[in-house]
Protein backbone atom coordinates (compact mmCIF):
# COMPACT_ATOMS: atom_id res chain seq x y z
CA UNK A 1 0.00 0.00 0.00
CA UNK A 2 1.46 3.30 -0.66
CA UNK A 3 0.24 4.68 2.46
CA UNK A 4 3.10 2.21 3.90
CA UNK A 5 5.35 4.23 1.12
CA UNK A 6 4.37 7.38 2.87
CA UNK A 7 5.03 7.36 5.73
CA UNK A 8 8.59 5.91 5.39
CA UNK A 9 8.75 8.58 2.91
CA UNK A 10 8.03 11.32 5.09
CA UNK A 11 11.17 10.28 7.78
CA UNK A 12 13.85 11.35 5.70
CA UNK A 13 14.17 14.68 3.79
CA UNK A 14 14.62 13.33 0.31
CA UNK A 15 15.13 14.95 -3.23
CA UNK A 16 15.61 14.44 -6.97
CA UNK A 17 18.87 12.95 -7.38
CA UNK A 18 19.67 11.86 -10.34
CA UNK A 19 18.23 12.69 -13.92
CA UNK A 20 18.08 9.89 -16.77
CA UNK A 21 20.32 9.15 -19.25
CA UNK A 22 19.04 11.03 -22.10
CA UNK A 23 16.60 8.53 -24.23
CA UNK A 24 15.60 6.43 -21.38
CA UNK A 25 12.76 7.02 -18.83
CA UNK A 26 12.17 5.23 -15.80
CA UNK A 27 9.55 2.21 -15.67
CA UNK A 28 6.07 2.80 -15.66
CA UNK A 29 5.46 1.74 -12.72
CA UNK A 30 7.80 3.69 -11.17
CA UNK A 31 6.85 6.98 -12.73
CA UNK A 32 3.19 5.90 -11.12
CA UNK A 33 4.64 5.47 -7.70
CA UNK A 34 6.36 8.51 -7.79
CA UNK A 35 3.73 10.58 -9.49
CA UNK A 36 1.21 9.48 -6.55
CA UNK A 37 4.01 10.47 -3.76
CA UNK A 38 4.48 13.91 -5.32
CA UNK A 39 0.34 14.47 -5.41
CA UNK A 40 0.86 13.88 -1.65
CA UNK A 41 3.78 16.06 -0.97
CA UNK A 42 5.82 13.19 0.21
CA UNK A 43 9.72 13.89 -0.85
CA UNK A 44 11.25 11.18 -3.16
CA UNK A 45 14.61 10.41 -3.76
CA UNK A 46 14.79 8.46 -6.82
CA UNK A 47 17.84 7.31 -8.20
CA UNK A 48 18.07 6.79 -12.12
CA UNK A 49 20.99 6.44 -13.92
CA UNK A 50 23.59 5.39 -11.03
CA UNK A 51 25.54 2.47 -10.92
CA UNK A 52 24.77 -0.18 -8.99
CA UNK A 53 27.85 0.45 -6.72
CA UNK A 54 26.52 3.63 -5.98
CA UNK A 55 22.97 2.52 -5.30
CA UNK A 56 23.90 0.00 -2.63
CA UNK A 57 26.08 2.37 -1.26
CA UNK A 58 23.20 5.51 -0.74
CA UNK A 59 21.01 2.38 0.87
CA UNK A 60 23.37 0.77 2.84
CA UNK A 61 23.34 4.02 4.77
CA UNK A 62 19.33 4.17 4.77
CA UNK A 63 17.35 4.05 8.30
CA UNK A 64 14.25 3.40 6.85
CA UNK A 65 13.96 0.76 3.77
CA UNK A 66 11.24 -1.17 2.08
CA UNK A 67 11.80 -4.07 -0.42
CA UNK A 68 9.45 -5.93 -2.60
CA UNK A 69 9.84 -9.17 -3.74
CA UNK A 70 13.51 -10.37 -5.24
CA UNK A 71 17.01 -11.17 -3.63
CA UNK A 72 18.16 -7.59 -4.38
CA UNK A 73 16.64 -6.21 -0.65
CA UNK A 74 18.70 -9.35 0.99
CA UNK A 75 21.59 -8.20 -0.50
CA UNK A 76 21.34 -5.09 0.81
CA UNK A 77 20.72 -5.80 4.24
CA UNK A 78 23.62 -7.95 4.21
CA UNK A 79 25.80 -5.05 3.22
CA UNK A 80 24.18 -2.58 5.35
CA UNK A 81 24.49 -0.94 8.48
CA UNK A 82 21.82 -0.70 11.58
CA UNK A 83 18.53 -0.13 9.84
CA UNK A 84 15.71 1.14 12.09
CA UNK A 85 12.90 0.01 10.33
CA UNK A 86 12.19 -2.02 7.15
CA UNK A 87 8.70 -3.38 5.81
CA UNK A 88 8.60 -6.20 2.99
CA UNK A 89 6.54 -8.85 1.27
CA UNK A 90 8.66 -11.30 2.09
CA UNK A 91 9.24 -12.97 5.35
CA UNK A 92 12.75 -14.47 4.42
CA UNK A 93 14.52 -11.34 5.41
CA UNK A 94 13.49 -12.26 9.27
CA UNK A 95 16.23 -12.83 11.23
CA UNK A 96 19.13 -9.99 9.99
CA UNK A 97 20.74 -8.77 13.16
CA UNK A 98 21.08 -5.27 11.77
CA UNK A 99 17.29 -4.71 11.26
CA UNK A 100 15.52 -3.26 14.34
CA UNK A 101 12.00 -3.63 14.02
CA UNK A 102 10.75 -6.01 10.71
CA UNK A 103 7.31 -5.68 9.21
CA UNK A 104 5.93 -8.37 6.57
CA UNK A 105 3.36 -7.57 5.03
CA UNK A 106 1.19 -10.30 3.47
CA UNK A 107 -1.49 -9.83 0.87
CA UNK A 108 -4.85 -11.80 1.86
CA UNK A 109 -4.78 -14.60 -0.61
CA UNK A 110 -5.71 -13.70 -4.28
CA UNK A 111 -6.29 -9.76 -3.49
CA UNK A 112 -2.56 -8.88 -5.36
CA UNK A 113 -0.65 -9.82 -8.08
CA UNK A 114 0.98 -13.15 -7.74
CA UNK A 115 4.84 -14.08 -8.01
CA UNK A 116 5.75 -13.76 -11.80
CA UNK A 117 2.20 -12.13 -13.07
CA UNK A 118 3.75 -8.75 -12.86
CA UNK A 119 3.20 -7.31 -16.37
CA UNK A 120 2.55 -3.78 -15.91
CA UNK A 121 -0.52 -3.47 -17.13
CA UNK A 122 -2.55 -0.34 -16.45
CA UNK A 123 -4.71 -2.45 -14.46
CA UNK A 124 -1.84 -3.75 -12.06
CA UNK A 125 -0.15 -0.14 -12.24
CA UNK A 126 -3.84 1.15 -10.64
CA UNK A 127 -4.16 -2.08 -8.07
CA UNK A 128 0.00 -1.21 -7.01
CA UNK A 129 -1.74 2.42 -6.23
CA UNK A 130 -4.68 1.54 -5.01
CA UNK A 131 -4.50 -1.73 -3.06
CA UNK A 132 -6.59 -1.73 -0.08
CA UNK A 133 -4.45 -1.19 3.38
CA UNK A 134 -6.67 -3.52 5.06
CA UNK A 135 -6.14 -6.13 2.57
CA UNK A 136 -2.97 -6.50 3.92
CA UNK A 137 -1.90 -8.63 7.23
CA UNK A 138 1.39 -7.22 8.96
CA UNK A 139 3.55 -9.00 11.52
CA UNK A 140 5.81 -6.25 12.89
CA UNK A 141 9.06 -8.14 14.53
CA UNK A 142 11.34 -6.37 16.65
CA UNK A 143 14.37 -7.88 16.30
CA UNK A 144 16.37 -8.02 20.15
CA UNK A 145 19.70 -8.46 18.93
CA UNK A 146 19.77 -4.88 17.29
CA UNK A 147 19.02 -2.81 20.10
Amino acid sequence: SLRRYEKRASRAACSRTATPPVGTRPRAHIDALESYLQTKDVPVRLRIGCSLIDDVTFLRGAAHLVFGFGTFGRGVCLLAGPIQTMDVFDSSYEGFPNVRELTVLTPRPGAYIATGEWRRTPEQLRLMLDFPEEDLERRRRPNKKSD
